[in-house]
């Protein structure tokens, strides 16, 4: 299910149209929506929330000039 579409890319364009509050913390990619008998989506069948580590990551990283200078000065007060 690689549709080439990035999670940055896709925050970017549903940011377009959705307030910043609905938009999802992260995205995980699946390769396909499981169905329920009913044709129905199967939400038990889908990845629980923060399974995937690499998802949660990518989306924490800064994004824009803003975000990595603040990420710069909570870094030098943690002293991380």
């Amino acid at each position: 299910a690689d549709s080439g579409l990035k999670g940055s890319e896709l925050r970017k364009r549903l940011s377009e149209t959705l307030p910043s509050h609905m938009l999802p913390a992260y995205f995980v990619q699946v390769d396909r929506i499981p169905l329920t008998a009913n044709g129905k989506t199967d939400k038990n069948a889908l990845p629980k929330p923060g399974v995937s580590q690499t998802a949660q990551i990518a989306s924490a990283l800064p994004e824009t000039e803003l975000e990595e200078k603040l990420c710069r000065i909570w870094k030098q007060t943690l002293g991380t």
